[in-house]
């Protein structure tokens, strides 16, 4: 069981990386995992007892599953997950929300756990019950938390400008004094960003230490869908590009921030 935790933690990082590399491949992605979940319930059907918690029983446990019957209900569930994952994603991605296509096949996975775990109970007529319900527990707990994290990284940075500092609050944020800001540029278009060192990348939404073609080390808190992007040198030769969902919104930004003595 904890097996498909650990795969779909995993899966989320294979996705940001494959975000990062090429755009464009995001669009196989639910296929992807529709494929590999429908082919792991064909290898449960064939070999029940590569189940995770089948696995770790003893002959006598074994015994009293009911294997065969247990192997049919999880190639029916995975391959249910597998197309509900894939629908999911696929709808939400041409709709325009590639993080939330990611999160949601993420939750159905974490759903289809729990349904699994809970079916496959009925095929174990051992007398160690509360071990399974404990199981189910972990996996809940566990699927509500990456919802909650998930929902908590593609939640837009909050920005504000005052006499004496900018503040981006939210995941990665910092507060950047007034005194600092050297340069102010408003760019109409993000140069292509090489590599991820330390941050969030949820399709558009971009957060943390990044590398970017002909700026090297850069802090981001854009949404890329949602040109122009503002962006601050600071003394230190930091750089640090922020945008908002409202493009309007960050053009009176970029006219706040010009207004600090030292930006140029």
């Amino acid at each position: 069981m904890h097996k498909f935790v650990y795969f779909a933690v995993y899966l989320k990082n294979v996705c940001n990386i494959i975000y990062l590399t090429n755009f464009y491949t995001m669009i196989y992605i639910g296929l992807i995992i529709a494929v590999l979940l429908v082919a792991a319930g064909l290898v449960a059907m064939k070999w029940p007892g590569l189940i995770s918690f089948y696995s770790l029983m003893t002959p006598q446990e074994r015994e009293k599953v009911d294997m065969k019957a247990a192997g049919k209900s999880s190639a029916v569930i995975m391959a249910v997950t597998g197309l509900a994952c894939a629908v999911l994603y696929y709808v939400t991605y041409f709709m325009g929300h590639p993080a939330l296509a990611l999160a949601l096949c993420i939750v159905a996975m974490m759903a289809g756990v729990i349904v699994l775990t809970a079916v496959l109970r009925k095929y174990d007529h051992n007398t160690q019950r509360k071990k399974a319900n404990v199981h189910i527990i972990v996996v809940a707990v566990f699927m509500v938390a990456i919802c909650i994290m998930l929902w908590s990284w593609s939640r837009p940075v909050r920005i504000a400008v005052t006499e004496d500092e900018i503040e981006i609050s939210g995941s990665y944020g910092v507060t950047v004094d007034r005194g600092s800001i050297r340069s102010v540029q408003l760019l109409d278009s993000l140069p292509e960003i090489e590599v991820r060192t330390n941050g969030i990348g949820m399709g558009n939404i971009q957060k943390g230490h990044f590398r970017i073609e002909g700026f090297g080390s850069c802090r981001l808190y854009v949404d890329l869908k949602y040109p122009p992007f503002v962006l601050l040198g600071l003394d230190t030769g930091e750089i640090i590009i922020f945008n908002t969902k409202n493009p309007s919104e960050t053009e009176s930004l970029y006219r706040a921030c010009l207004d600090f003595p030292d930006a140029r």
